[in-house]
């Protein structure tokens, strides 16, 4: 049996489904829901405690599975274009509907899915009331600006530099990366942003103007050396042979990078 599957959970009682839920990891999920580690105020560990109070337990049933949990057509990059609907949400959505049209008394406190999606009147009156009460408890405000501020620390940052550099470290992921930026839609999506698109102000006629005059001006003030090297004569990237020198050897640069990623797909 795959382990991509849907499951319900029976109540002995009455042999009704009470909760529709997925799993990645077969049977092993459904039965982490006995778990009282994992017990929390959501309707379905309330069900379950009606349950373990009358010494009873529910029962697994399988309602469907599938061998690819990620929807076809995601191509290579699906974990970098922020994709993340999968054919296994769209069983789970479909179970819960199906159940509720068919009258099943779920606990299921959202459609189904990913996240919170569609939730009941009833979870969204539930988690406003346990933000409201969370944010009036001292403590947990200041909780929640240690671990903001633990996040800037030089400690974190340098964790965090460590993390990527393992990460670079790696044949394979360095292969993958650069499939990705080699890719078709990577620099479709690049040339839209605001780095390289016209939404980039910097790259605006007037804007690139201003930015001149400053520069100008402050060197002006400034004068000395500095002037001399970026805006006078003795600066060899003004000469009009080294200019086009440099235009020509970026040019063959960016043919070169365009033959390359040509031979790579």
């Amino acid at each position: 049996m795959s382990r991509y599957l849907i499951y319900g959970l029976i109540d002995p009682r009455d042999r009704l489904i009470r909760y529709v839920g997925k799993s990645s990891n077969g049977l092993r999920r459904p039965r982490v829901h006995a778990c009282p580690s994992q017990w929390t105020d959501a309707p379905v560990y309330q069900w379950i405690r009606a349950l373990v109070d009358a010494e009873l337990s529910y029962e697994v049933v399988v309602l469907d599975t599938t061998s690819t949990p990620r929807e076809p057509g995601g191509g290579l990059c699906w974990w970098w274009s922020g994709l993340n609907a999968t054919v296994l949400n769209d069983l789970e959505r479909w179970w819960i509907a199906f159940g509720l049209a068919c009258g099943w008394p779920l606990t299921n406190a959202t459609a189904g899915g990913d996240g919170v999606a569609n939730p009941a009147s009833s979870t969204r009156a539930r988690k406003a009331a346990a933000g409201r009460r969370n944010w009036q408890d001292p403590q947990f405000r200041a909780r929640l600006s240690g671990e903001h501020h633990h996040m800037k620390t030089t400690t974190s940052r340098a964790r965090q530099v460590e993390i990527t550099r393992a990460l670079w470290a790696s044949p394979e992921y360095r292969n993958r990366m650069t499939k990705v930026q080699q890719s078709s839609e990577y620099l479709d999506k690049q040339r839209a942003s605001a780095r390289y698109g016209d939404d980039n102000p910097a790259r605006r006629p007037e804007v690139r103007e201003r930015i001149s005059q400053a520069l100008r001006q402050l060197v002006q003030n400034r004068g000395g050396m500095m002037g001399r090297r970026m805006f006078g004569d003795d600066n060899p990237a003004r000469r009009p042979e080294v200019r086009a020198k440099i235009s020509a050897a970026r040019r063959a640069r960016a043919a070169e990078k365009r033959a390359q990623r040509e031979d790579g797909r």
